[in-house]
């Protein structure tokens, strides 16, 4: 009984910490030599169900992580919103960039939102800063993607994020 008991527990201990982050799909190319798995993506904002968000009223870290089999020479990033289809945070790593936690079989980058610049808005603010309005409750202003393409010598895989995440405004 005590044994079917711990395998219970481990088996809900993976089942609520896999909640918490946001999964990946793979767009696969041909002669695909990268392999990715475990891809997630996550950042220190978490409503009550420990979904992950950006908040747009202050610095928000997002940070990914991936595995991967073969050899991998660099990636790119970068955020999409899902309305407006405005790119930011585009950037091309290396495994030796400031910033990138790079092992044998695992890379993990963190990016830094910063207040108003997330990829649901459309263009700048002409707003002056004493006619910000402070709101009470939070509410969703809209959803961005993460994307990564990976590369090596002789190929190039394409992924992106399973779930947007969530912006808010008023956090």
């Amino acid at each position: 009984m005590l044994r079917y008991s711990c395998v219970f527990l481990v088996l809900l201990a993976t089942s609520l910490l896999s909640a918490c982050n946001m999964r990946f799909t793979n767009i696969p190319f041909p002669n695909d030599g990268l392999r990715v798995t475990g891809a997630s993506y996550w950042s220190n904002f978490q409503d009550g169900s420990g979904r992950s968000y950006i908040c747009d009223d202050r610095d928000s870290y997002v940070s990914y992580q991936f595995r991967y089999f073969g050899k991998l020479a660099s990636w790119r990033s970068y955020f999409r919103g899902e309305t407006t289809g405005l790119v930011r945070g585009d950037k091309h790593f290396y495994p030796r960039d400031q910033g990138v936690i790079f092992g044998s079989d695992r890379v993990e980058v963190t990016y830094i939102i910063h207040p108003g610049t997330a990829p649901q808005r459309l263009g700048g603010s002409s707003l002056d800063p004493q006619s910000i309005v402070v709101i009470d409750n939070p509410k969703i202003i809209g959803y961005a993607r993460l994307y990564l393409k990976l590369y090596n010598d002789d190929s190039e895989i394409s992924y992106r994020a399973i779930e947007a995440m969530p912006i808010l405004s008023g956090c």
